[in-house]
């Protein structure tokens, strides 16, 4: 490789670098620690403020709370990763700290679509300090989870329709919709489980790698022709990979594998693995009496096919699935849901 060659790849690295730290500036969040006194976990996050236009405000933010830390721009894409983006190819797999990253450019993109939940209201406030403190201890109780740079975050939209968002790097977002039809903590529970097979799985990474070549995209329309090859081709893969979260684009595979892998991680949290049944019907029911708004569903396999194919999976994994959980914590655990969700 020549000198100028190699230069060229320096520069459009530091480029890249900038992009994603304009990118990342899109959404804000703060880290919590006081898992323990809540769930009886010891990690978690709170989401303490977002946005999609005026990124400028949060970037001292980003670097006084250490959410950049540890992050050298040059050397973090020296990969095959950033080769792949230069030449208009998916990358098949990015490093923890990458998906991060990668995660946080599509909740921007994604989030443009929808209204979020204002963060200056104290019901939502204290309901996001639920939510994420509930996720963080969920995603450490299974030891076969993914591997998050910064654990997990999850938002709230305000959207009337059931539906919830899961993007690379930890990334989860809950509709207003789909808070109202959980009626119990072990629900929500269930929910987060199944988004976080996905994260787990690595699903939107895959999917997107099979293309083979990563598509225009109306993310970086109007700057295109002013960006490098490499910063135009991360624009697109971010804003394509939104779309296709947003229509749940994942096989039928990915969902029952999903269902399957949040199944095991319910009962691992403490909670009791039927609740994912019992979501998967209260979702049914919701698509029946809701057919002209379930659009974010309709990617996914029959609820009836979902729910047996569970049944026969717990039959043929049944020691992972013998923990008994005692009426009283059930009764703990509703007891913060009615009092923070309701």
């Amino acid at each position: 490789m020549n000198t100028l060659r190699i230069a060229r790849r320096l520069v459009s690295a530091a480029v890249l670098s900038f992009m994603l730290f304009v990118t990342a500036g899109c959404i804000s969040f703060g880290i919590s620690g006081d898992v323990g006194g809540f769930f009886g976990g010891s990690i978690g996050s709170t989401l303490n403020g977002l946005t999609s236009k005026n990124w400028f405000g949060y970037t001292n933010y980003f670097v006084g709370t250490g959410s950049l830390s540890g992050l050298s721009p040059i050397s973090y894409f020296h990969d095959v990763a950033r080769y792949s983006m230069e030449d208009g190819e998916p990358p098949e797999q990015f490093t923890p700290e990458q998906q991060y990253y990668v995660g946080r450019g599509v909740s921007a993109s994604l989030v443009n679509g929808f209204r979020i939940a204002n963060v200056e209201d104290a019901k939502t406030r204290a309901q996001l300090k639920y939510l994420n403190q509930m996720a963080g201890f969920i995603k450490v109780s299974n030891p076969d989870g993914a591997s998050l740079w910064a654990g997990v975050k999850v938002g709230i939209l305000d959207a009337p329709e059931v539906a919830a968002f899961a993007t690379p790097g930890g990334y989860i977002w809950i509709t207003r919709g789909a808070l109202s039809m959980v009626q119990t903590e072990e629900e929500l529970a269930a929910l987060m489980c199944h988004e976080l097979g996905h994260i787990a799985h690595e699903h939107a990474i895959r999917n997107y790698a099979e293309r083979k070549t990563i598509k225009p995209n109306p993310f970086v329309r109007a700057a295109a022709n002013r960006l490098s090859a490499v910063n135009r081709n991360f624009g697109n893969y971010i804003g394509e990979m939104a779309e296709d979260i947003a229509k749940n684009s994942y096989s039928k595979d990915q969902e029952y594998q999903a269902d399957e892998w949040g199944m095991v991680t319910l009962q691992l949290a403490g909670y009791s693995h039927t609740a994912m049944y019992r979501l998967l019907e209260r979702v049914e029911a919701w698509e029946k009496k809701n057919p002209q708004q379930g659009q974010y569903l309709q990617g996914h396999p029959p609820v009836k096919d979902r729910i047996e194919r569970l049944k026969d999976y717990v039959d043929d994994h049944q020691d992972a699935f013998k923990l008994e959980v005692k009426a009283e914590n059930t009764k703990r655990q509703n007891l913060r849901f009615q009092a923070t969700i309701r």
